[in-house]
């Protein structure tokens, strides 16, 4: 009887144990190969709407004006003769074209050539331009660099007219004397010209503009031929 019941308790054991060895965990509560693994939160499907560096839009050389130099433009070379003594300079210099703030209707620069020897830097300080989407101002202000808060009505006021589409004529007889200036279009390039004959050394000054491309050239100096400077855009 006893070896009965000691059969029966072996035999209902093994059948326990054979349970258990087929018993799985369920997948929501799987242990991991270790408690201290962490596991990524949040995961970014391969079709995201969040763009990839390559995919982000890069800044193009757009043109506030036609004819003023590309938004991307800081510097522009120029082959350069400076009659500044005897012996005069020609060398490749620079223009670098300074974004200082916009406006409503356009943007305000500063655009300044390379040291040369010999050339004070005023000469070399083309000035202020207050470019419009149709009109190109030089800004004639001595107290720009003071002003704290510029507006569109100051910058008109202080600033004449050097590129446009259309011609604008000498407000002065040829004969007359004074400070002439005007400004002549042929195609795709404006001229700026202005000149004072009211003495013999007046001084004068001139810019060219090419529609896609700025100022292609610019001269300055004195009447006789003294203190010139010329620049023509380096291709």
């Amino acid at each position: 009887m006893i070896k009965i019941k000691i059969l029966i308790t072996i035999v209902t054991i093994s059948v326990i144990l054979s349970g258990c060895s087929n018993w799985k965990y369920p997948a929501t509560i799987m242990p991991t190969s270790s408690q201290n693994e962490v596991t990524p939160t949040c995961v970014v499907p391969t079709n995201s709407v969040f763009p990839s560096p390559s995919a982000s839009a890069s800044p193009t050389a757009s043109r506030i004006n036609q004819f003023f130099f590309g938004n991307l433009e800081t510097a522009v070379a120029y082959n350069g003769k400076f009659s500044f003594s005897e012996e005069g300079i020609s060398m490749e210099v620079s223009l670098h074209i300074n974004f200082i703030q916009s406006l409503q209707n356009g943007s305000l620069y500063k655009i300044i050539c390379d040291p040369v020897a010999d050339v004070p830097s005023e000469r070399l300080n083309l000035g202020y331009f207050y470019v419009e989407k149709d009109k190109i101002y030089s800004i004639d202000d001595p107290t720009m660099e003071k002003i704290k808060s510029v507006t569109e009505t100051n910058l008109k006021k202080s600033g004449i007219i050097v590129c446009q589409s259309t011609a604008i004529p000498d407000p002065l007889n040829s004969n007359t004397e004074g400070f002439h200036h005007y400004v002549d279009v042929t195609g795709d390039i404006v001229e700026y010209h202005s000149y004072n004959n009211s003495v013999e050394t007046g001084f004068y000054e001139s810019f060219t503009w090419e529609k896609g491309i700025g100022l292609t050239s610019y001269n300055s100096g004195f009447g006789a031929g003294s203190e010139e400077i010329n620049l023509e855009l380096k291709k």
